[in-house]
């Protein structure tokens, strides 16, 4: 990953591939190191102080996940976030086709005259690739955070009339290297970031194949949204009593369902939560002691959660004290 207040990147990276493959919000290079608009699977409006979805000016959860499949390799790299306090989180996946061929001259990331990039036609890593990022996570990787300034549009720079990044002052050079200058001088426009916690958990296998979950997620990033669930909700129950404590006992594994989690998952518990705010708000306790981590991740976690924004707020900051994870930027 590589952030700040202002831009989001996840990537990958083949050996000797200098841009590698970039997700997230910011930057004015693409994946052929050539000048253009940058990874924007989010948008400005939605990341970045004062953003929409993810203010950072404050606090908030990332969740960064490397699914495999059954053959050991790479399905692909997922990046969700959310904050505290807001009723919707946004989510997106690396691995996809992030050609464009209507640029001059296109863009699919093959051009020979680019001696620090990896070929990758159509600009996505292909199953031999896949294969060896797979390799990499089994053998063992090690997490490491470093900083760095000066002259960094390729990260955060954004182009004439997109909301939030950092300006340019002198523009960038369509079909070149050359990224252009900050308009704010050669310090950028100001950001950092900080670690307020790490954790690594085990990746759920989802309920629809994982071609199915990305076809989604590609097509509505934002979450709670509209976009079909994968299964269908449970159906109503009547509104019973805050769920009554059990004498003590050994703590269930972390799950999709415990089975002591009234309803078999934290969005079940919520629902069967009274609608008084106090006995709401205690109930909600309760859930988050007696379901532990839903889903077994916080982007699982988050994904079971009710869509109605009351619920679905409180559900995900259950989430996020169960399911910690902590970056501060």
């Amino acid at each position: 990953m590589e952030l700040n207040k202002h831009s989001f990147h996840t990537t990958l990276h083949r050996a000797n591939d200098h841009p590698g493959l970039f997700s997230g919000f910011g930057g004015v290079q693409q994946p052929d190191m050539m000048y253009g608009q940058g990874p924007r699977d989010m948008t400005g409006e939605q990341y970045g102080p004062g953003g929409s979805v993810i203010d950072t000016n404050r606090p908030f959860q990332a969740a960064i996940s490397f699914p495999k499949g059954d053959d050991n390799s790479l399905v692909d790299m997922v990046a969700m976030l959310h904050q505290d306090g807001n009723d919707r989180a946004i989510e997106w996946r690396v691995n996809k086709p992030r050609a464009d061929l209507t640029r001059n001259p296109p863009l699919d990331c093959t051009r020979e005259g680019c001696p620090n990039c990896y070929k990758k036609p159509g600009c996505v890593y292909q199953k031999n690739d896949l294969d060896t990022f797979g390799q990499w996570l089994s053998d063992g990787m090690t997490p490491l955070s470093t900083y760095w300034g000066g002259q960094e549009t390729w990260l955060d720079g954004v182009l004439d009339g997109e909301q939030g990044g950092c300006k340019l002052g002198s523009k960038g050079q369509p079909g070149t290297e050359n990224l252009g200058t900050y308009a704010s001088g050669g310090g950028g426009c100001g950001g950092g970031y900080s670690i307020g916690g790490f954790t690594i958990e085990d990746v759920q296998q989802p309920e629809v194949s994982w071609a199915e979950l990305f076809r989604l997620m590609d097509a509505q990033p934002v979450i709670p949204s509209t976009r079909p669930a994968p299964t269908p909700p449970p159906a109503p129950t009547p509104t019973p009593p805050a769920p009554t404590p059990k004498p003590p006992g050994p703590s269930p594994p972390p799950g999709p369902s415990p089975s002591d989690c009234p309803g078999g998952s934290l969005s079940a518990c919520v629902h069967l939560c009274p609608t008084d705010p106090a006995a709401f708000q205690a109930c909600c306790k309760e859930c988050s002691e007696r379901c532990s981590c839903p889903g077994g991740s916080l982007s699982a976690c988050i994904h079971l959660c009710p869509t109605d924004p009351a619920a679905f707020q409180a559900c995900t900051k259950v989430c996020a004290k169960q399911c910690s994870h902590g970056i501060v930027v």
